[in-house]
């Protein structure tokens, strides 16, 4: 059996430009699907949610094109995704009732909505080279805190579940086992949970053989294969975002039903413009991008760099959140705005060296949403920035405006903030918990999305331009734009040194490390700063202004001797910075079909919690030796 799949298409219909390739496109894609579909037998092919939102074609139609690229290309089946709701879901269900593809979901509840609900299906059963093979839908369990126009439409639990944290699991698990009873040992789940919680999946529901993955948006160029104790195996697989590739799963059973891994491959296709068009899709696509026109013809903009190729896995603020987090500030002066904020999850696209259209900003910011302007404490805000940081990366992040701050990951829920400064009347000061600040950002977070709370604001104003309108008015007030460095959030992994006793520390955070290499900053004052290309050969966004280097690149043991030496040179703070090889663990549970991949050593850097004093420091150095 053979699966083809996609998975977060986001209303890609037509091929665009990536890293200055063109890539992408359904009239390439349902090419090479059709191809494949002609030259192999008992071929499915499947999509694992978010198929709307991310380009002026759902902007504009709603979802009518996406339903109707997958009907013409001929999919077998498709689970819904969060994004599914963003035009509410009395949408979703008018648009999926042209629907010729099978709808998967088992843990959504939509009796709230009946014509929605008569088009769900829990699972299907396909009968594939005279077996019986089950499809089984699912969505993420965050879908009420990421989408908030459901209608009525709400995440299924069970109660009897071991682990309060795993209610959502219970669904999933019944329909599984609901299927297994009909005598049906061949499971794939197709959902859009996201691979961290499809490892769950994988792990608390043995009897599924594979995962067709969605959400996180993660290119696997192989599988990750949990394995059981009974010695069978989970294959998840998925394909990244935005249809620049299409995945291939060739499944082969064993007699007992599971999978044999000898026979079992896997490919990834790039989708390039070496894939020819198929013309019934690039002339559907053309006759509906005629109203659009007008949107990649009009110029706002140019940018001198590109902005942010991989800015939702970055640790400290982004370019692109910072240009768009300005963009709001700049409409907000007139409200009195101080502080700005943007989760990553609401930017959709990246901005390229080049000229900056309409089109592009439309991709970047695609939501319906609105800015909100309110009278916060600076509690408030501090336990904001604290629920942006827990996990580091993600959606849920927040670029800034008006705030410069350092967090540690590594510290206690509710303890990661370091410390945070605001600017007030143009001049930076510790963020005062009984303070009051207005801040601006999107009605989404506002409201609760991504489990954001504000229910002691006052002074609140709903403003009625769409967010990326914003950015439109500051790109035309600024025609040319460059990226603007980290110097507003400074991320801290943990102790570099940890104290152990008094006049005594120890390097065990790094035991496993080799080739440390230490460097010093010292500072007067907190804030973060920016070094770029220093001595160990990469750049540093330390929590310091005006850093000075005062240790170069040295090994941990002469690094003490060096700061012993230093004592006129040594200012209010220091932090600590290492960097160094790490070798990534191969999990017994979970490992890659390419082992050289997953043993690869990766490049690590690493700084003190805090800045610490520097009296405390040099009175502890003299242990290590």
């Amino acid at each position: 059996m053979t699966i083809l799949h996609t998975n977060d298409l986001h209303a890609h219909d037509q091929s665009f430009q990536d890293r200055g390739k063109l890539v992408g496109g359904m009239a390439r894609l349902g090419h090479l699907i059709r191809q494949l579909r002609k030259e192999q037998k008992n071929v499915v092919v499947a999509d694992a949610g978010d198929i709307f939102q991310g380009t002026p074609f759902f902007t504009y139609y709603l979802g009518e094109v996406e339903v109707a690229m997958l009907n013409m290309i001929g999919y077998d089946f498709y689970t819904i995704g969060n994004h599914e709701f963003d035009a509410g879901a009395i949408n979703l269900a008018k648009q999926l009732e042209k629907a010729k593809f099978d709808i998967l979901n088992c843990n959504l509840n939509a009796d709230a909505l009946p014509q929605l609900k008569k088009l769900l299906k829990p699972s299907v059963i396909k009968t594939i080279d005279g077996q019986k093979v089950a499809f089984v839908g699912a969505i993420t369990p965050d879908i009420e805190t990421l989408s908030l126009s459901r209608d009525g439409v709400v995440l299924q639990r069970d109660s009897s579940e071991k682990s309060k944290n795993l209610n959502w699991l219970g669904p999933i698990r019944e329909e599984v086992e609901r299927v297994a009873n009909q005598g049906v040992d061949k499971i794939i789940l197709v959902t859009h949970c996201g691979l961290e919680v499809d490892k769950i999946l994988a792990r608390e529901i043995p009897q599924v053989d594979a995962i067709i993955g969605g959400h996180s948006h993660t290119r696997l160029d192989t599988p990750v294969v949990v394995e059981h104790q009974d010695g069978s195996q989970t294959m998840i697989v998925q394909t990244g975002s935005y249809g620049r590739n299409l995945g291939k799963l060739d499944l082969c059973f064993d007699k007992q039903g599971c999978i044999n891994s000898k026979d079992t491959h896997y490919k990834l296709f790039h989708i390039t413009d070496e894939i020819a068009e198929d013309k019934d899709i690039r002339d559907y696509l053309a006759l509906k991008g005629q109203p659009l026109q007008t949107l990649k013809d009009t110029v706002l903009s140019y940018a001198s760099h590109d902005f942010d190729n991989n800015f939702r896995a970055m640790k400290t603020d982004s370019a692109l959140g910072d240009l768009i987090c300005d963009s709001f500030y700049e409409a907000g002066i007139s409200d009195n705005a101080e502080i700005t904020l943007e989760n990553r999850g609401g930017i959709r696209s990246r901005i390229e060296k080049g000229a900056i259209n309409l089109e592009k900003i439309e991709e970047l910011l695609p939501f319906d949403n609105h800015l909100v302007f309110a009278d916060v404490s600076g509690e408030r805000l501090k336990k904001t920035l604290e629920h942006s940081v827990a996990g580091a990366t993600g959606g849920k992040f927040l670029d800034v405006h008006g705030l410069k701050f350092a967090y540690d990951s590594e510290r206690k829920s509710g303890d990661r903030i370091v410390f945070a400064l605001a600017e007030k009347n143009k001049i930076w000061q510790e963020l005062q918990p009984q303070s009051t600040y207005r801040i601006g950002m999107t009605d989404y977070s506002f409201k609760g999305g991504e489990g954001y709370q504000f229910p002691d604001a006052k002074n609140i104003k709903y403003t009625d331009l769409k967010l990326n309108e914003y950015l439109k008015n500051y790109l035309v007030k600024h025609p040319k734009i460059k990226p603007h460095y980290g110097d507003r959030i400074a991320y801290l992994s943990g102790s570099l040194l940890q104290a152990v006793g008094k006049n005594q520390f120890t390097d065990s955070p790094l035991a496993n490390c080799s080739s440390i290499k230490v460097s010093a900053f010292t500072a007067n004052e907190k804030g973060v700063t920016t070094v770029f290309k220093d001595t160990t050969g990469s750049s540093s966004v330390l929590p310091l202004t005006n850093p000075e280097l005062i240790v170069e690149s040295v090994p941990l043991k002469e690094f003490a001797k060096r700061i012993a030496r230093q004592k006129a040179q040594l200012k209010r703070y220091i932090t600590i910075v290492a960097e160094g090889q790490s070798m990534g663990k191969r999990s017994s549970q979970e490992s890659s079909r390419n082992s050289q991949q997953s043993n690869k050593s990766s490049k690590f850097v690493k700084a003190v919690s805090y800045p610490v004093s520097i009296d405390e420091l040099k009175e502890n150095f003299a242990g290590l030796n």
